[in-house]
């Protein structure tokens, strides 16, 4: 994983978060806040980073934001 966003956290859903078994490890990409959790902060977030976003939906398939209060 080479991406990196300011003011959040990225990672995969790691096995004891999963409802399905899988042997897939790469995805999806969840992304959660380092510090700021409201929803003005993830309005920002996505406005500024859509086209890397977008990109990270097509190369891993999903993208889960986890942790933001909305």
């Amino acid at each position: 994983m080479d991406n990196e966003y300011a003011g959040v956290q990225t990672r995969f859903l790691r096995q004891d978060e999963r409802l399905i078994l899988s042997d897939e490890q790469d995805m999806p990409l969840v992304i959660e806040p380092k510090e700021h959790t409201d929803v003005h902060f993830l309005h920002h977030f996505l406005k500024t980073h859509s086209a890397q976003i977008k990109a990270d939906i097509a190369h891993y398939g999903a993208v889960l934001l986890r942790g933001f209060k909305v």
